[in-house]
């Protein structure tokens, strides 16, 4: 029997940012206002040369930033973020406030993300609904909305066990 796949666009994201350092770079972007130029990046990060132009030029034909002279026939470049990565942000600052709230390290509280009009700290993550309401993990779910996506929950779902059955119903009462 062929192995059943699912278009997942988790995966799809993986494959551009599971490279290695690449997270960390679109970090410094993020904290630094969007722009940097490619001597910032070298030495904040501690990462080779060749290493760091790959990840820019692969960035660059993204569309994820873009490359622009400092100055007139400059030799000098900048990468300025662009729409598209700053557009992960929030997956950015969760994993930030997650790593800080499990880690048991003595950097904890090193920096902390304010809105820049009034410095109020960010409201942490949450998984919301559209109408504004705060779910906990047993309140997603998934809707194939296609056959294959359909056919793939048919392979591989896992059945509630009762335990969890009793839980939901519960919760749904109360």
């Amino acid at each position: 029997m062929p192995e059943q796949k699912l278009q997942c666009y988790v995966s799809k994201a993986t494959d551009i940012l599971n490279e290695p350092w690449s997270m960390l770079i679109l970090r410094e972007f993020m904290i630094f206002g969007g722009t940097r130029r490619f001597e910032q990046l070298f030495h904040a990060l501690g990462i080779s040369r060749n290493v760091l132009t790959k990840r820019l030029a692969h960035f660059v034909e993204l569309e994820l930033i873009k490359k622009t002279p400092v100055a007139e026939n400059g030799k000098r470049m900048e990468y300025k973020l662009k729409r598209k990565a700053w557009e992960l942000s929030p997956v950015m600052l969760a994993l930030h406030v997650w790593a800080e709230k499990w880690s048991e390290d003595e950097f904890k509280g090193e920096i902390e993300f304010v809105d820049i009009y009034d410095e109020v700290p960010l409201a942490p993550a949450h998984v919301t609904s559209q109408n504004g309401k705060k779910l906990d993990p047993g309140e997603v779910k998934v809707i194939p909305k296609t056959l294959n996506a359909k056919k793939y929950f048919e392979t591989y779902r896992t059945m509630p066990s009762q335990s969890n059955e009793k839980s939901n119903e519960k919760s749904k009462a109360a």
